[in-house]
């Protein structure tokens, strides 16, 4: 399948401007070395030149220059190493999404680090002692994540029927599937295939047309639908396989009370089957039909079809709890 993801496909210098080059008015912008560690780390990555990601985690989240970063302008802004790394590495991860999984790999390797680098008088006066673990757990990154999916959740629909739908959702969705399909047996990580499923079941065992609010017209599902196939695509094509790894073992009764009232065209096992995956193949076969519908989101669910049926053949359906 062709990728739906919505960036730069290669380094560009613009595309880095804005860190580079950081807002007047931006408190706490990553420092110079952060850019430079990060941008040679994932343009790097998977090259015969590639940076090894314990020397990349180590650099990026060293604290011996912290105590030169100078005092924000405004005196209630708290500087915070793990909060400005966390922000970076998720706004880049939307932006440029062809660095999501070195991205996840720097994570990863900053958690697997013994401790944060630091100065001999840093140490002495036990300076960061109090914020040091989380920063080297990468908790504000994934507070970050979580906040930052939900307003992108929250903000998937164009202001005007007639714009472009927001890639921010579409970016997100890369983002969970890397993750899912490197964590497939994570159990800390299994909410991301949460966010899957919720969004397969919304848009894919409701009645669009029939039953949805009488305050929503004609023209605003077909921007729903139009909208949520295309977010639907990073799920199946980066991470289908975990995915279908969860048929029999997972519990989506909950996701009918998130449907609107008699729209549920969904009538099997609650859980999810074997038949239920059958029956979204069959949904995205009617949405290819839909002639109302925008071409790309027709062309889009004919593919993610093929791509489902795929996954079925290989037999790689890993082993989930």
């Amino acid at each position: 399948m062709t990728s739906t993801l919505e960036g730069s496909t290669g380094p560009h210098e613009d595309e880095w401007d804005f860190y580079t080059n950081p807002p007047l008015d931006d408190e706490d912008p990553p420092r110079p070395v952060e850019v430079e560690t990060l941008r040679s780390f994932v343009e790097r990555y998977g090259s015969p030149n590639a940076i090894p990601a314990s020397d990349a985690a180590r650099r990026l989240m060293s604290l011996c220059d912290e105590d030169a970063v100078p005092p924000p302008i405004d005196p209630n802004v708290v500087v915070d190493k793990g909060q400005r790394i966390g922000y970076f590495l998720w706004e880049v991860g939307l932006e440029m999404p062809q660095y999501q999984p070195a991205i996840l790999e720097l994570v990863e390797a900053v958690q697997a680090l013994p401790d944060l680098e630091r100065t001999e008088q840093q140490v002495k006066e036990w300076r960061f002692k109090e914020k040091v673990k989380r920063w080297r757990d990468m908790e504000a990154f994934w507070e970050i994540w979580d906040e930052g999916y939900e307003r992108c959740c929250e903000n998937r629909y164009p202001s005007s029927l007639d714009g472009e739908d927001p890639r921010g959702l579409v970016n997100a969705n890369a983002f969970k599937a890397h993750c899912l399909a490197r964590n497939r047996l994570d159990p800390s990580r299994l909410r991301d295939v949460g966010a899957a499923f919720w969004l397969i079941t919304t848009t894919l065992e409701q009645d669009p047309w029939n039953h949805a609010p009488k305050t929503r017209n004609h023209e605003t599902h077909r921007t729903m639908l139009n909208t949520n196939i295309h977010a639907l695509v990073p799920f199946f094509e980066i991470a289908g396989d975990v995915i279908y790894s969860f048929v029999d073992k997972k519990d989506l009764s909950w996701s009918d009370n998130l449907k609107y009232l008699d729209a549920n065209l969904w009538k099997g096992e609650i859980k999810f089957t074997k038949s239920r995956w059958d029956f979204w193949k069959d949904r995205l076969q009617w949405v290819f039909e839909q002639g109302e519908l925008k071409q790309r989101t027709r062309d889009e669910a004919r593919l993610l079809a093929e791509t489902m049926k795929t996954i079925e053949e290989s037999g790689t359906s890993g082993d989930s709890t």
